[in-house]
């Protein structure tokens, strides 16, 4: 594993909505962050939480 990928995986990324964008995506890839930390105002309820989280993982193609 390369060096940037290596410090990536400790980088923890806030989000500035309550949806996974494109963009959002490309930030976690090129940065190979490997967080995501949440605030009150990326969520209205516990099951956004869950489906959020989801959908990054999905669109990352791994586990945060």
């Amino acid at each position: 594993m390369k060096l940037a990928e290596l410090v990536g995986e400790r980088l923890v990324i806030g989000i500035p909505g309550t949806r996974i964008t494109p963009e959002i995506v490309r930030h976690f890839k090129e940065l190979h962050a490997g967080g995501l930390i949440l605030y009150r105002i990326n969520f209205d309820s516990p099951p956004q939480i869950i489906r959020l989280i989801a959908d990054l993982e999905e669109a990352l193609g791994r586990k945060l």
